[in-house]
Order: C-alpha cells, then structure tokens, then sequence
C-alpha cells in the first residue's frame, strides 16, 4: 500500500493479522488480550466519569475485552457494573440499570460481526442510545458491520471508539462512520511488518508530497497543461474549481472548454486560466462541440472531462464521443510541444482526472471522518473515592473472564436473523 494512504482492515484482515502474531511471530495471545483490555480502560479512565460505569458484554472476544477493561478500572478506583448479555437473560428494566451511568462501555460485538442483531442484543442495543451517557465502544460500535459499515437492523451511537491496532473500513464509510464517534487507534503489541492485508485506506498529509514542483528554470510550457471540458447552465463551478485545483496543484496553465454561450464567465471569474468556447449546444455541450473539444486536449498532459457536464442527452452523448477521440493513436502520442502524453480514458464514461505527474492510480478508497462533537468532557486524570462492583457467587462479575478462542479476532456468536 502507498505510504500516503493509512490502512484499514476488514474482519478478515484482521484476524490474518493477529494470526500473524501469534503463529509466525510468537507473540502470545494473552498479552494482545489484555492490551486491549487495559486500553479499553485507559480511555474510559480519561473521561473522568462522574458516576458508575456500566459494561454491555457479549458472548465473544469483545465482551471479554469488556470485562476485561471492568477489572482494571475497579483497580483504578470507578465504580463498575458488568452485564453479560447470555441467552435471553436481561435485567427487568434494562434502562433503570443504565439510568445515572457516568458512563457506558459498548463491548457487544466486535469486528467479526455481521447481519442484524437478535434479542436481546437489540434490547440493549436501543437502551444504550437512549442512556443519555457518554458512550465508549470497544473495537467498532455494535451493530456497524467492520468490513463494509453497514448497519442492518440498529447499531450504537458511540461517543468514541477504541479500536485495536488499526482503524476498519466500518469506522470510515457510512454509516458505520456515524455511529462511530471520535476513533482512537491504539497499539496492542502486534508488532511491525505485518502481512499486507489491509483492503483501502485513508488518505494522510503525506500525499501532498506527491505533487510536482517547480525548479528554478520552470516555465507554464515545462510545468504541463490541463485541459478541462464541461460546464452547463446553472453548473459552471464544477469547471471552476477543477481548473483552479490544476493550477494550484502546478499546472503551468489550464484551459477549459465550455458552452460559448456561457464563455463570458469564465473569462470574467478566472482570468488566469484560458477558455475556449465551445458552439453547438443552447447553455451546454452537444455532439457539435466535439470537433472543439477535441483540439483543446490536443496539447494537453492531463485532463478533465465531464465536470458540470449536466444531463442532457447531448451532453452525455458529446461526453462519449469525446471520450474515445480523445483516446484514438492520432491524440495519445505525445504532442508537438514534448509535453507527456494525454492521459486515456478507461471507459468513455469513466474519464476523468489524471495526474499532472506520472501516473499512480490507486484502487484504494478513502472516506472523511465525519466531525462529531463528543458528548464527554477532554481526558483528564480522576480518582474515586468509593469502588463498587457487580457481585455474583463467585465474587466480582467485573472481573470474571472466559478462556477465549485463537485467533483473537474471531467471529462474534451472534448471527444474522
């Protein structure tokens, strides 16, 4: 993967991952578990709860991280309730246990979960939303399916996410992304070199470092031309703001083709890139503005088409019929100023933006993390003076923790209804 994208896992990339780990790498399983565990703790620690924390748990590895992250926060003084979601077994009032929460720990499912929740998890699902508490999730909100974020069925809306070693595809693409909250990605012990098997990626700062610079004896004629072809009545920006993106991006010029009747536009908002106004259609492209959309990718090293292009038939039809003149022997061979070749479509209906330096497509996706204002004060250190923990014949069910299958990441019990 390139350097500039920051991986994310789906279930099964994950689980290769801890396999990985723990087969080939010797490190043991206890130790990722209770890693995890501990950093669940950590960040709800640093919420500073004022009152009891309350922990959902499942049957699999996440609610085993969850009870695990219940013992370490007794040890740091909170008082924890533990609930383990086992057969059918709920408390009467699920809500009144959760009333007064300074906080509650989602520990459901985890990231091999997929389909839609069965009772009682929907149950506790829906009164967790409704707690009114801050809301932590261990590994990805339940509900949220890790590999593609779906949610189908009801999902918890977390407040933050804590999720191990690497973020998933569920924690950037919606609407998993809603319902994720502020993500924090925290080391378990797996070390680095892992097999690549992360399926996509978020963009970082570091792409940036990609674009072309200019030298001391640049010129507009070295540092390469973009063509960009579209626009209609009431869509000029689209051609506005890709042309002005080329030029910043550095560009020696930009030249954009449009209706010519709607030229005027151009010259007067960007007089720094050139316009070529295109005759044929009435506020738009047609199939006969072909011949002057085709000369203005002549020169070009790069191109743009369809941006602003708009819905009419004759656009769509220009768009094709451009698309593959563009691409014929005659216009993809260099051009008469030395500047690289223009760039060929795919498919008539897929042209688009191509780089002004050599190409480096990438398959990869990236989605925005979506800005939530978290409904938790910032991390600070606290104490409590009191400790309390949910009693059973054993003793604390904060501290109770089953042996657990390997790999860590297995699939979670529940499945689809």
């Amino acid at each position: 993967m390139e350097t500039w994208l920051q991986p994310l896992y789906d279930a099964e990339g994950m689980r290769a991952v801890d396999r990985w780990a723990i087969e080939e790498i010797g490190v043991p399983e206890e130790d990722l578990i209770e890693a995890a565990g501990t950093a669940l703790a950590e960040a709800v620690a640093g919420l500073a709860p004022q009152g009891p924390v309350r922990i959902v748990c499942g049957k699999g590895n996440n609610g085993g991280d969850g009870l695990l992250a219940a013992r370490h926060l007794t040890g740091m003084g909170f008082e924890v309730e533990a609930l383990e979601l086992d057969g059918e077994q709920l408390p009467d009032d699920l809500d009144a246990w959760l009333e007064g929460s300074g906080a509650v720990v989602d520990a459901i499912f985890g990231t091999g979960f997929a389909g839609a929740p069965r009772e009682p998890a929907v149950a506790a699902i829906e009164a967790i939303n409704r707690s009114g508490a801050p809301v932590v999730a261990c590994d990805i909100a339940s509900g949220v399916d890790a590999s593609t974020g779906e949610i189908a069925g009801v999902a918890v809306e977390a407040d933050l996410t804590v999720s191990f070693h690497g973020a998933k595809v569920g924690h950037r693409v919606a609407p998993g992304k809603w319902r994720t909250g502020e993500l924090r990605v925290v080391p378990i012990g797996i070390p680095p070199g892992a097999p690549q098997t992360a399926i996509a990626g978020t963009i970082e700062a570091a792409v940036l470092a990609l674009a072309p610079r200019r030298g001391p004896r640049s010129t507009k004629f070295s540092s390469g031309q973009v063509a960009i072809a579209g626009g209609s009545r009431g869509l000029t920006g689209a051609v506005r703001l890709s042309s002005c993106a080329a030029i910043r991006a550095g560009a020696g010029y930009a030249t954009v083709a449009v209706p010519a009747d709607l030229e005027a536009i151009f010259e007067a908002g960007q007089p720094e890139v050139m316009s070529v106004g295109c005759a044929g259609g009435d506020g738009c492209l047609a199939p006969g503005s072909l011949k002057a959309v085709v000369r203005s990718f002549e020169r070009a090293a790069a191109g743009v088409l369809g941006p602003g292009l708009g819905r009419d038939p004759g656009s769509i039809e220009l768009a094709r019929e451009a698309a593959v003149a563009i691409a014929t022997p005659a216009r993809s061979g260099g051009s008469r100023s030395g500047l690289p070749r223009p760039c060929s479509p795919r498919t008539p209906a897929s042209w688009a933006a191509c780089s002004i330096a050599p190409p480096r497509r990438s398959a990869h996706t990236a989605s925005s993390r979506r800005a939530r204002q978290p409904r938790f004060p910032a991390p600070s250190s606290c104490s409590r003076a009191t400790t309390r923990s949910s009693p059973t014949a054993s003793g604390s069910r904060s501290t109770r923790c089953r042996r657990r299958p390997s790999p860590r990441r297995a699939p979670a019990t529940c499945s689809a209804a």
